[in-house]
């Protein structure tokens, strides 16, 4: 396939319309388009998603795609599990224990508060009253505590009834850079590190509020997690830890029309809301059906680099992603071992030696074992039958809905 001028017919710059889309066009305003398809595994368990009001969350089936917040973006995570038995309880038998001490006072905690609803919207979150009284010592305390895994993402929703409140959420340290502010407003708020206990407390040495009204709801703690994902909550009626799978999506290059080789370019836009910590975030993976032959353009784990990666010797530097900022992102493969990648519409970085045969499927945010996932959001995904010159893709980049 040659290399081409941005082509009129590919309409890059005119209105996106989901019925029918543009060539090409996989994902865009709040739908998937065929061949594209998403499946995601969840065995007794319920996967959650902001809802349009950026405030409130979804409930979601297996394989259901979860297109979240106001702007509508397809969400797609790697696989993780949220080991609380019991998500939506805080009381006696919970595995929550009271700890309170010093001129601290026991909790007094009051499940399934009616007179707020959930982030769900249902009327199944805990009062929690908690008072450490003047105390400045780490003794001085009053809250709920329970045992995790070491390293873990410790997280729960929650808000005050009114005004606002320091607390310890998340983790046992006293340290008052790792306080939480509380404030009217539902906000998942919690620790990603180690420490190996959940704590919902105010405490003398850590420069919490004296006392705190809160209502909470939905806690999790997802081991090996350096940061949070979506909430995971147990089918309804059973306790034990629930698993989320992957959001696995992907398509056939032969559906999408395009070769072996691989020559076609590809444009995404969204957002990582987290950069990657630990392991990489795959953005875009083209590969043979296995790990062994791929194209990658990637979140590094370190200095928020975003890299295009090809079998062989092909790997190049895009330049920087922000956390949360939207990233309009173009790789142009032109079937020859060639590659080129622009992000925001920059200057490509270039990557030769890579895989030019034997390529089969495109995805989105994972690797061809369904590892490495993306946990970010999609606002738009297109591939073109078309080999892009670099100018072209600038151009094209630029130009993509956020």
């Amino acid at each position: 396939m040659s290399v081409i001028a941005l082509p009129a017919l590919l309409g890059v710059h005119a209105a996106l319309s989901p019925t029918p889309p543009q060539q090409g066009v996989l994902v865009a305003n709040g739908a998937i388009h065929p061949p594209l398809a998403l499946l995601r595994a969840q065995v007794n368990s319920r996967a959650t998603g902001l809802g349009a009001d950026d405030t409130t969350i979804q409930l979601f089936a297996a394989d259901v795609p979860r297109f979240v917040g106001s702007a509508a973006r397809l969400l797609v995570e790697g696989q993780r599990t949220n080991d609380m038995p019991s998500p939506l309880a805080f009381g006696a038998g919970s595995g929550w224990t009271v700890l309170s001490g010093g001129t601290g006072s026991a909790p007094v905690v009051t499940p399934d508060y009616g007179a707020i609803a959930a982030p769900d919207g249902s009327f199944t979150a805990t009062r929690l009253q908690l008072d450490k009284g003047a105390g400045t010592a780490s003794t001085d305390q009053s809250g709920l505590t329970r045992n995790t895994t070491t390293n873990a993402a410790r997280f729960v929703w929650a808000r005050t009834l009114a005004g606002t409140a320091t607390v310890q959420i998340g983790t046992s340290s006293t340290s008052a850079a790792l306080q939480t502010t509380v404030d009217t407003i539902w906000r998942r708020l919690g620790f990603s590190g180690g420490g190996g206990a959940h704590r919902i407390m105010l405490n003398g040495a850590a420069g919490s509020s004296a006392s705190a009204d809160l209502l909470v709801w939905g806690a999790s703690n997802e081991p090996n997690g350096t940061f949070a994902s979506s909430l995971v909550l147990p089918a309804p009626g059973l306790t034990q830890a629930s698993t989320r799978g992957a959001d696995l999506v992907a398509a056939s290059l032969a559906t999408l029309g395009i070769g072996g080789n691989g020559a076609c370019t590809v444009l995404w836009s969204g957002r990582l809301p987290q950069l990657a910590t630990g392991s990489v975030q795959t953005i875009i993976q083209m590969d043979d059906g296995t790990n062994t032959l791929r194209w990658v353009l990637d979140n590094q784990p370190t200095g928020s680099s975003m890299r295009l990666y090809g079998t062989g010797t092909a790997t190049a530097s895009t330049g920087l992603a922000t956390a949360g900022a939207m990233m309009r992102m173009g790789v142009a493969f032109d079937g020859a071992g060639r590659a080129a990648a622009s992000l925001n519409g920059a200057t490509p970085g270039i990557a030769t030696g890579g895989p030019a045969a034997g390529l089969t499927t495109l995805r989105l945010g994972t690797n061809a074992a369904g590892g490495l996932g993306m946990f970010g959001e999609t606002a738009f995904l297109q591939v073109l039958p078309a080999v892009l010159d670099d100018a072209a893709l600038q151009s094209a980049v630029a130009a993509l809905p956020g």
